[in-house]
Formats: C-alpha cells, sequence, structure tokens
C-alpha cells in the first residue's frame, strides 16, 4: 500500500514491516555506493557530503546498538 512519495523500493520495504532505522541504513549504503562512483570537478563538495553520508550510515549503527542494549536491559 502506497502512502507516500517514497521511491517503490523503500515502499515495499515499508510494507514487508522493516523498521525505519533499517531501510534508512540501506539506503544509506545505496547512495553512498552511487556516489563514491560519480566524478566530481568540486572535490571540497564530494568530500563533505561523502563525509556527511557516512556520519549518517555510522549514527545508524549507533542507533541500531543503543536499541539492542536498551532491550537487553529490560529482559
Amino acid at each position: 500500500m502506497k502512502t507516500s512519495g517514497l521511491d517503490p523500493h523503500l515502499q515495499r520495504q515499508v510494507d514487508l514491516g522493516s523498521s525505519g532505522l533499517d531501510i534508512m541504513h540501506g539506503a544509506l549504503k545505496s547512495i553512498m555506493y552511487e556516489f563514491q562512483n560519480k566524478n566530481f570537478e568540486d572535490k571540497s563538495y564530494q568530500e563533505g557530503y561523502m563525509d556527511c553520508l557516512a556520519d549518517l550510515y555510522s549514527l545508524t549503527y549507533d542507533i541500531s546498538f543503543a536499541i539492542m542494549d536498551k532491550e537487553r536491559e529490560a529482559m
């Protein structure tokens, strides 16, 4: 069921019940891969953009581990 402006492959993940964190993690990984294969004249823009993506990608791991720790503590 399409309820947003998401790309079809992302909407499919939502429909299948994947967590938002998992969807974001996968999407960032794909964007980073695509971005690495592009050539930019402005290397500082390229490096800054990639740094931002890498920071967000790392954040998905940090959040995931924090959630796992909280669930473990609740047991």
